[in-house]
């Protein structure tokens, strides 16, 4: 039943400024895209040569286009301590080497068959690239005159006849020595790094493990590649490529044969990325295929698939704009920017979508009377500011995105937020242009596929042809079903259910990431990595402690405590640190005289120092050889032996199951380096610390983003919309969308990670789109709210049903994708279009229809312009209009007879005195002369609009 109709105007005791200042904003930027519309439909060639032209400057700042792979470049903020660290560790002590490793799994691997198998594979691995450059001679990183090999077969020497000799007790006997010192650098050997899944007998000895990994280093010397953005050695690659052919090609059943390198690990993430790029392609094309089928009718007169297929071009000229000014801008392509395509086309045909709409929503003969130009003008200022909220907001969600710390996001923040203004220029412009020549090709009746071809003059289009069935569904069957009484009520309790049990799941989730989701579960990166998670569970990151300049002979004591600080560290693992300086101290020791060392501090110190730089150096050249790289020296003018400018002691640290553990640790660490050495000249640092330095400060940044980016929406919407109370009713969907969609992603086993940080920010801008579009017809209509609610379902309903479908397609292959980066994608942006439509398109219209604000006052002149009669007429069903038609075909004043019709509720507003309550459809179902009847009674308004 209809609800009582209800006065449209702003009551007396209201706020008249606001009232003013809305009518100036709403009414100032409705004149400002009804003459652009209007200036782009009766010049439309000329704004298409205009727009190109302005798309070809912007390209021109590709030639500055740069990428960006690196991990540190990407995702550690500039001014970290972690970075700076990096900084210093690259000048002292830059990257060398890279480590290949294999590993072998069985029932038991200290068998003599076992170690039989691993000397094969080992032979085989030192014979790659013999008689080349690859040789392994060549190619191998070498600690003094010794490459580094480490495995359990370094305890035999990789002496082939002894270990062919070796028997079971052989084996147990020597790992189970109290301390074990490999032969090869004598160096401690820690058992730990190099077997897995130990088992003890009661006597705590060793009696069988289940893995055992063999490594080989070999050198690294990185040059910067710049158009890749990345670090590489073709040497070090090709030898890496040679390696995982080789193992790839061992047969070892039933032992399971794994292996990993870096090479491997990046491509097993590119490969994987790659072939989801192909399915987000597919996406792609399916996109267009909807558009071009959706935009128009099932008619040879309104058919739209050029115009669809021109949308899409534009869009793709807005992406090029987007990467040329970003690129122009100094701003880097990352692999995270590869989404940009898909961002950028779901919010395009979004808008294609709404201006198509409005376009569909004039009245069948507005062009032929009004003329294109006129009609392109009336679309674009309905639509016009739909898009400009939409747009707007997306732009300062991303802005407020590029303020970020993490150089990633800032980058990509920055190629969205400027890809969404060209869009939104192009779709306003060059779209709207294309859409004027579409026009002029339906006024002088050419074929909608092949324009050349003119169709009949007496040519009519078929009656299901030219149906808009989306539209009759939404407004003879959704939008009565929703807006019942019982349809409210569910509706209501369903968004109160979803908002309760998401911020369950919000309040739940935590911050966490790692590495080997990143991987293909079918790769052999991801098979390696979780064996050696299984077996090694204590092998956590590398890390080291560096220290710089100082005088080590006086600091002997530090150096002391830097070593005990470490050990007894509880996110160390103790028996991991190798420290030169300790190892220095018990060599001389055992080796030096007695006296030259000071016997009263524990432990002992050496109290010469000219001893102290003498015996180094000839322990760094001796039994200390493998520390070489641990040491750096700077000749001083003057004295024989060198002094330290810089050194390191490595450890492990770990394995720790939380990016908030990981976080503490190394800032713990760092508190007590800082209390034994102050000004950074002693310091713990790891390639890992990059990570856990953005682990560190994301939720931080994630939260900060999103709030400052409600903000932004908040406060385009207030302006755009020019009403408080629609303005709140947008933002409460927003909220209610957001909240549902982290909920979600909670129960659906995701964290806060910089993949998810990024997805976020989108969605604050995505969710908007769906409330907004709503809202603002929804104030462009006059009538009670039930009519309006009712006709804001039918008139832009179908819009934001295709703009969500359309991304929802795109998306929807990326359910079957191996890449962690692809599937967290299509789970967000599933959520984004599920709950942004269910809220925009289900609670919003309810609540409006139940204490929506009254429309613009600009409300009345829409629907004269439009020659709407009401806000409610669904075409095609007609009414009883008979009274109706002769009264306005008289100019007399109907009187209103409490009628429905055509089964539908009627209360539009008055139209200069004409009462218009529970009358009939639009002028789609009154007759020719009716119409022009009402044309003539108006006539003065419409010049004036």
């Amino acid at each position: 039943m209809a609800e009582p109709s209800q006065d449209v105007k702003t009551k007396k005791g209201g706020c008249q400024c606001l009232t003013k200042i809305s009518n100036f904003i709403t009414g100032s930027m409705e004149k400002g895209f009804y003459r652009l519309g209007k200036a782009v439909g009766g010049s439309p060639w000329i704004t298409i040569l205009i727009s190109l032209l302005v798309v070809g400057v912007c390209l021109v700042g590709l030639v500055r286009f740069t990428q960006e792979s690196r991990g540190e470049k990407l995702w550690t903020p500039g001014d970290s301590q972690a970075q700076k660290h990096k900084d210093w560790v690259d000048e002292n002590f830059p990257t060398d080497r890279r480590v290949t490793r294999f590993l072998l799994v069985a029932g038991d691997v200290l068998t003599p068959a076992i170690l039989k198998e691993a000397m094969m594979i080992h032979k085989k691995v030192l014979k790659i690239g013999n008689g080349t450059e690859l040789a392994w001679e060549k190619i191998c990183f070498r600690l003094g005159p010794t490459c580094m090999i480490n495995g359990l077969l370094e305890l035999w020497s990789f002496n082939e006849t002894v270990i062919n000799q070796l028997s079971k007790d052989d084996i147990l006997r020597k790992i189970n020595q109290q301390e074990i010192i490999s032969p090869v650098t004598n160096k401690k050997f820690v058992l730990s790094q190099y077997i897995g899944g130990i088992e003890r007998n009661g006597t705590k000895h060793i009696v069988k493990a289940e893995a055992s990994i063999t490594a080989y280093g070999i050198k690294y010397n990185p040059v910067l590649n710049t158009a890749e953005g990345r670090l590489e050695d073709k040497m070090t690659e090709d030898w890496e490529t040679a390696f995982n052919d080789l193992l790839s090609s061992i047969d070892l059943s039933p032992v399971e044969l794994l292996y990993y390198s870096q090479l491997q690990f990046q491509t097993d993430s590119g490969e994987s990325i790659q072939g989801d790029v192909q399915l987000l392609s597919i996406g792609y094309m399916l996109i267009i295929a909807y558009v071009a089928i959706m935009l128009g009718k099932f008619t040879r007169l309104n058919v739209k698939a050029w115009l669809g297929l021109l949308g899409v071009v534009c869009i793709g000229l807005a992406i090029g704009v987007s990467f040329g000014l970003s690129s122009g801008f100094g701003a880097f392509y990352g692999p995270v920017h590869s989404t940009l395509p898909f961002l950028l086309l779901g919010i395009g045909v979004d808008d294609m979508f709404v201006i198509v709409q409005a376009w569909n929503n004039l009245p069948p003969d507005f062009v032929k009377n009004r003329g294109v130009p006129e009609a392109i003008g009336v679309a674009l200022q309905h639509a016009g500011v739909s898009i400009t909220i939409t747009s707007l907001t997306d732009f300062l969600a991303f802005m407020i995105g590029a303020s970020t710390i993490l150089p990633a996001l800032r980058s990509f923040c920055i190629f969205a937020g400027i890809g969404i203004l060209a869009d939104f220029a192009l779709q306003a412009t060059l779209f709207t242009a294309f859409l004027a020549l579409d026009a002029r090709r339906q006024g002088k009746k050419r074929d909608g596929c092949c324009c050349c071809i003119r169709l009949r003059d007496d040519y009519t289009e078929s009656e299901c042809g030219k149906r808009d069935l989306l539209q009759e569904i939404m407004d003879k069957y959704f939008g009565r079903v929703l807006l019942s009484l019982p349809g409210k009520i569910i509706v209501m309790i369903i968004t109160a259910g979803l908002f309760g049990f998401n911020l369950y799941g919000t309040l739940m989730m935590e911050q966490f990431t790692d590495q080997i989701w990143f991987l293909p579960p079918d790769s052999m990166g991801y098979k390696y990595e979780m064996a050696n998670r299984e077996f090694f569970p204590v092998d956590g990151a590398q890390s080291s402690i560096y220290t710089a300049k100082f005088d080590y002979y006086a600091n002997q004591g530090k150096l002391h405590q830097l070593h005990d600080v470490v050990v007894n560290d509880q996110y160390v693992v103790t028996t991991s640190l190798n420290s030169w300086y300790e190892e220095y101290i018990k060599w001389a020791r055992r080796n030096k005289p007695g006296q030259e060392f000071d016997q009263s501090s524990t432990p002992w110190k050496i109290r010469n120092k000219s001893k102290f730089h003498e015996w180094l150096s000839e322990f760094v050249k001796g039994p200390g050889i493998s520390y070489q790289k641990d040491i750096q020296f700077k000749n001083v003018s003057g004295q024989q032996h060198p002094e330290i400018k810089a050194s390191r002691f490595n450890f492990r640290h770990i394995d720790m199951d939380s990016t908030q553990t990981e976080a503490k640790a190394m800032d713990d660490l760092r508190e007590k380096m800082e209390k034994v050495f102050a000004d950074d000249l002693a310091f713990p640092y790891s390639r890992f610390y990059l990570g856990w330095e953005t682990n560190k400060v994301i939720s931080e940044e994630l939260f900060r983003n999103m709030a400052l980016a409600l903000m932004a929406v908040f406060l385009v919407t207030l302006v755009v919309l020019a009403n408080i109370w629609t303005c709140l009713m947008v933002f409460s969907c927003v909220g209610f969308t957001l909240v549902s969609i982290t909920g979600t992603m909670q129960f659906w086993g995701l964290t806060i990670d910089t993949v998810n940080t990024i997805i976020l920010v989108l969605a604050v801008g995505l969710s908007v789109d769906y409330a907004s579009h709503v809202a603002h017809t929804f104030m462009i209509i006059s009538g009670t709210r039930y009519d309006r609610a009712r006709a804001t379902l039918r008139d832009i309903g179908p819009a934001v049903w295709n703009g969500g479908f359309s991304t929802f397609l795109a998306i929807v292959l990326l359910a079957f994708s191996n890449s962690y980066v692809f599937k967290t994608f299509f789970k967000v942006f599933f959520c984004v279009v599920f709950y942004g439509m269910f809220h925009g398109l289900c609670y919003l219209p309810v609540i409006l229809s139940a204490i929506g604000p009254s429309p613009y006052e600009s409300a009345k002149e829409h629907d004269h312009k439009n020659g709407r009669l009401s806000p409610v007429h669904p075409a095609g069903l007609p009414g009883d209009n008979a009274s109706y038609e002769l009264a306005v075909a008289n100019g007399k004043k109907p009187v209103s007879n409490g009628t429905q019709n055509g089964g539908y509720p009627i209360s539009p507003p008055d139209y200069d005195g004409i009462e218009t309550r529970n009358l009939p459809t639009s002028p789609r179902s009154v007759s020719p002369q009716v119409n022009e009847g009402f044309r003539s009674s108006v006539g003065a308004d419409l010049d004036k609009a």
